[in-house]
């Protein structure tokens, strides 16, 4: 074991995010980390990733790149796991969002870094008993870690709102 785990997710939270620390932290092991740090696409607080559909243009977006940039080009960094969830926001934000998901496909190449998901899509933390429920009923999160995380190599990730592939932009 060793290294640190980078989780990408969608927002800071406007809680403390228990529950989502716990199961980020709890499936370090499963990926061979002993640590973990989370970063997020949107670096600001959000109540649920459906209020990014009413925000207006905001410096949150060029601040999410620094720390996530920081963070996976980090040399104690061992694996990045994918969690911002699988909903494209609707109006003005959806353009900066998906930019952004673009940009990240292009960081995560350069710096050699195949992406891990619960699951086959981003799903956010907050998600994965449901997951793990309709893969094994009763199994817990943690327990199905090492068969649900699955590794996307080469641009194979595909993300919510019409099954859009998350590319390098040079791909």
């Amino acid at each position: 074991m060793g290294g640190r785990l980078v989780a990408v997710l969608h927002s800071r939270p406007t809680g403390p995010g228990t529950i989502t620390r716990g199961r980020v932290g709890g499936v370090c092991a499963a990926l061979g980390c002993d640590s973990f740090e989370i970063v997020n696409l949107y670096a600001a607080e959000l109540p649920t990733s459906g209020s990014l559909d009413l925000a207006t243009p905001s410096p949150a977006w060029e601040e999410g790149r620094r720390e996530i940039e920081r963070a996976v080009r980090g040399s104690d960094t061992k694996a990045v796991l994918l969690g911002y969830g699988v909903r494209s926001p609707a109006g003005p934000q959806r353009t900066q969002y998906q930019e952004q998901l673009h940009w990240l496909a292009d960081l995560l190449t350069s710096s050699g870094h195949a992406p891990w998901t619960y699951g086959d899509r981003p799903s956010h933390p907050s998600r994965w008993q449901r997951i793990a429920h309709r893969h094994s009923p009763g199994s817990s999160v943690y327990d199905l870690a090492p068969e649900l995380l699955q590794q996307h190599e080469g641009g194979s990730l595909r993300m919510g709102a019409g099954n859009v592939a998350i590319q390098p932009t040079g791909a």
